[in-house]
């Protein structure tokens, strides 16, 4: 299957059942239509060969809980900015969740990038329409380490209780848009092991695709491996009926300064950072723990740490 949900405006939770309980099934307009007694406990399981959930357009929530399954090939989560004023709050608790090395991948809208095309511009109406998006995606060769504006628009994650691991980027404004900002809370009972880091992005084939997976979908953070990728396995150019390659991309350690990325985490939470990360701010909280082991780098609004425990009294 597919991206298990595309949010294009609206809410969602994913929970459990429990069995006596009665639930409120609600149509599009929020409206309760019908009830339902659980005769079982029941856990939501979530299974894509691809995304786990995309969003791309308007204000959107979801909620994640109590014990929910949710085993996604690539990213469990992808982002698309600029455009629709697109904005995801997510909170996940007590959830187990398994992904192809990425857990949340924020990008550049493709629509956006893309750009329309005017009916005269498009004789054969592909889209009807007298303004239509481009059946194709087209991109420059590289990855582009321009420099950005920032946009104002915040994606908001929180995780709770569990063991969460793939990595985090926010590769927002890397393609000639405004980058947005991404804030990423660990709460009590949270252990994370994975990179963040603001980044660049560029599409990639099939073959690039599996490549970045087994290297564990870590961004690269040299220029000139970077460049030797992008030469093998950028993807500049796909049509609308290559639409599996929409989302599929690899990451440069960048900022940008638009896509800036704000970690916070409270309680016993621990972040192990396991490749190299770049975030504009890091707050600590109770006994919330980093642990960034000898050889890899974590840096933090420009200051560097490697082979260090950071604690709310060392930062």
């Amino acid at each position: 299957m597919n991206d298990s949900l595309i949010f294009t405006g609206g809410s969602a939770t994913y929970t459990a059942l429990e069995a006596g309980e009665t639930y409120e099934l609600k149509n599009h307009a929020g409206e309760t239509t019908a009830t339902y007694e659980a005769t079982e406990d029941k856990v939501t399981e979530i299974h894509s060969d691809t995304f786990g959930f995309m969003a791309h357009q308007n204000e959107n929530n979801i909620t994640v809980e109590k014990g929910t399954v949710v085993d996604s090939g690539y990213a469990t989560f992808l982002v698309k900015t600029g455009a629709s004023n697109q904005v995801l709050t997510a909170s996940v608790d007590d959830a187990t969740i398994t992904n192809g090395g990425m857990l949340i991948q924020v990008m550049d809208n493709v629509d956006a990038t893309n750009g329309g095309m005017m009916d005269a511009d498009d004789p054969e109406n592909t889209n009807g329409g007298s303004q239509n998006f481009k059946p194709y995606h087209t991109e420059e060769a590289g990855f582009n380490t321009d420099a950005a504006s920032a946009s104002g628009t915040v994606q908001t994650f929180t995780f709770t209780n569990g063991d969460y691991t793939g990595n985090i980027y926010n590769a927002s404004g890397s393609d000639g848009l405004e980058g947005n900002t991404l804030n990423v809370t660990f709460n009590e009972g949270a252990v994370y092991s994975g990179a963040i880091a603001s980044t660049a992005a560029i599409h990639v084939t099939y073959e690039g695709s599996q490549a970045v997976k087994a290297n564990g979908s870590y961004a690269f953070d040299d220029e000139e491996t970077a460049a030797a990728f992008a030469e093998q396995y950028q993807n500049t150019s796909f049509t609308i009926e290559e639409y599996w390659s929409i989302g599929q991309v690899a990451n440069l350690v960048n900022d940008n300064g638009g896509n800036a990325v704000n970690v916070t985490l409270t309680g016993d939470a621990v972040w192990n950072v396991i490749g190299t990360s770049l975030i504009a701010s890091l707050t600590l909280e109770g006994d919330a723990q980093v642990v960034v082991p000898e050889g890899i780098t974590l840096t933090v609004n420009g200051v560097d740490y490697t082979g260090c425990t950071l604690t709310a009294d060392s930062i």
